[in-house]
């Protein structure tokens, strides 16, 4: 009978190799999405940050004095009944509302 205890251990390696091959790419994967996702997650705290501005900009302007609560995530309401819009207002450019200076 043939011995084949050296085949088995090439054949061991060869698929260790291939597995670390593989675990190396999967974590490179990984380490990408993860930067995707914290690059997209600071934009949109980034724009959460700046609509809460917005809203104690329009608080106050509005004589409202008590503090403005930070934004909480709202379920869905069903869309059978639309709200009427408010009556038309004058404008007052974004720009002004958060204290942003425009370039003449």
């Amino acid at each position: 009978m043939r011995d084949i205890r050296e085949d088995l251990q090439e054949r061991i390696n060869f698929l260790s190799n291939q597995m670390s091959s593989a675990r190396a790419a999967f974590d490179r994967e990984v380490e990408q999405i993860e930067k995707e996702h914290e690059s997209k997650l600071k934009g949109l705290k980034a724009n959460l940050e700046a609509v809460n501005r917005l809203i104690g900009a329009e608080a106050k302007r509005l004589g409202n004095t008590a503090d403005v609560p930070k934004a909480q995530p709202q379920p869905q309401a069903p869309k059978a009944e639309q709200p009427k819009p408010p009556k038309a207002r004058p404008r007052i450019p974004l720009a002004d509302l958060i204290g942003l200076q425009r370039a003449s």
